[in-house]
């Protein structure tokens, strides 16, 4: 999950695709490699990434409807493109088609704190733990129950979940800026200036 990673990825889905152009999993796959880079902030032009990802998940799509995996990779662009009513309806349709898709369960829960609905994105995120406890995509659900904790304006457990975060993934440094921010609004600002730091 890193700058570099992501890039490789990208170059290597779009080999895959040279190579078969009718692979559904390749196309998905080039959706989730342009929309994670965007979602940490990695890419320069966004609307063109974004165009991008959404004609790569639309091409996963129109060869196989019935992917659920490129429901996800759809909702991953929407979601960094800023259209979380749209990846909503996405995560849902993944799910009908694979009820045990940890990765969309998470995803909806992110999708669901951005939308201000605490409740329901924190009982997404407890699904995808339940689904794979040991899942290597964990740490986006982490980031989802800050995000859950900030919208529904709840400091202590927005402080308490970016602890949580940073100690778990602490390569991901989204959670730092949010520690940063939890720290602030506590009124606590070394502590910030050391999470800025680490950023």
């Amino acid at each position: 999950m890193t700058r570099d990673d992501m890039a490789e990825a990208k170059r290597l889905f779009e080999a895959a695709i040279e190579h078969d152009p009718n692979s559904y999993m390749a196309h998905g796959g080039l959706a989730m490699a342009l929309a994670l880079p965007a979602g940490m902030g990695w890419v320069e032009d966004l609307r063109h990434n974004n165009e991008q990802g959404i004609r790569a998940a639309e091409q996963a799509l129109a060869l196989d409807d019935h992917n659920a995996l490129a429901y996800v990779a759809l909702a991953m662009v929407q979601h960094v493109s800023r259209d979380n009513h749209a990846a909503l309806v996405s995560c849902r349709k993944a799910l009908e088609l694979n009820p045990n898709f940890a990765f969309a369960e998470g995803l909806m829960g992110l999708v669901s704190a951005h939308q201000g609905d605490y409740r329901g994105a924190n009982a997404h995120l407890d699904n995808a733990v339940r689904l794979s406890p040991r899942d290597p995509t964990l740490s986006w659900v982490g980031l989802a129950r800050v995000m859950a904790a900030l919208i529904a304006d709840l400091p202590d457990e927005y402080l308490e979940r970016s602890k949580e975060l940073t100690d778990k993934a602490p390569n991901m440094y989204v959670g730092w800026r949010h520690l940063a921010v939890a720290y602030m609004l506590q009124g606590r600002p070394e502590e910030a200036k050391a999470a800025i730091a680490q950023v």
